[in-house]
């Protein structure tokens, strides 16, 4: 790429960077202010203070990573009016990451690169996690950090992930936590069909199991591996856990 194209590479990375500081400082304010609505109430707040180019699902899917970590135990009682100046100042701050990440995309694209690239998302989880102060936990940023680089895939590109289905499936779990919820989901019924839909276009990427570890081994999607010309460009660990629904009393 020519220097001009590298300085505006430079130039969006760096306003990035000052923005995921400020992100990252105002979302640990957040989780230390109570200011008494529900998860409805802030879901719609968000969505009504949006200007966009973010989806009001990709902001909803946001503060729903938020909101699972739950408030600080040292959360205090606050007048609503200053959460909500929090959530205002978070939401432009996103808008305003996007439209950078977008200009970094074009750039990246027309010199033929990928729109999802794990690479670059791991050095941004390390980086938000390297300038989190706490309360919040590295994890729950990071779960906010992948929603906020879904929505900004989308923007660019509606990426359809194929998986392994039905619907709701561990494989499906799987692949959300890795893209996030802004792209397009399609469940397949079959492992080689999953490789063959992203084999002929249809799907951009496939998600397979593995490993089991209730299991072991999914030698099925091994096989496909060796006999396929595709390869892994992400992996996703992703604990099995069930719940055991009963009428009797424990």
């Amino acid at each position: 790429m020519s220097e001009d194209i590298n300085a505006k590479l430079q130039r969006n990375r760096d306003a990035i960077d000052t923005i995921d500081k400020q992100v990252v400082q105002r979302l640990n304010q957040r989780v230390l202010h109570d200011g008494g609505a529900d998860e409805a109430q802030v879901l719609a707040k968000v969505a009504a203070f949006n200007p966009g180019p973010l989806s009001d699902a990709t902001l909803q899917a946001i503060y729903r990573a938020l909101m699972l970590a739950g408030l600080d135990p040292a959360a205090q009682a606050t007048d609503p009016a200053v959460t909500d100046e929090i959530d205002r100042s978070i939401v432009q701050l996103l808008s305003q990451r996007v439209l950078h990440a977008a200009e970094i995309g074009k750039i990246k694209h027309a010199n033929g690169a990928d729109y999802y690239d794990p690479t670059r998302e791991a050095q941004v989880m390390a980086k938000i996690a390297a300038l989190n102060p706490g309360p919040i936990t590295n994890g729950t940023l990071q779960s906010v950090y992948r929603e906020v680089i879904s929505g900004s895939i989308a923007l660019e590109k509606k990426l359809v992930i194929g998986y392994l289905g039905p619907e709701a499936t561990y494989t499906h779990q799987a692949a959300i936590r890795n893209f996030g919820v802004s792209l397009d989901y399609r469940a397949i019924k079959t492992i080689p069909d999953v490789f063959s839909e992203v084999e002929s276009g249809r799907a951009d990427y496939g998600v397979v199991p593995i490993e089991n570890s209730t299991e072991g081994a999914v030698f099925h999607s091994m096989d496909m591996l060796v006999e396929s010309n595709l390869h892994i460009c992400s992996q996703v660990y992703l604990p099995i856990e069930h719940c055991l629904i009963s009428q009797s009393p424990l």
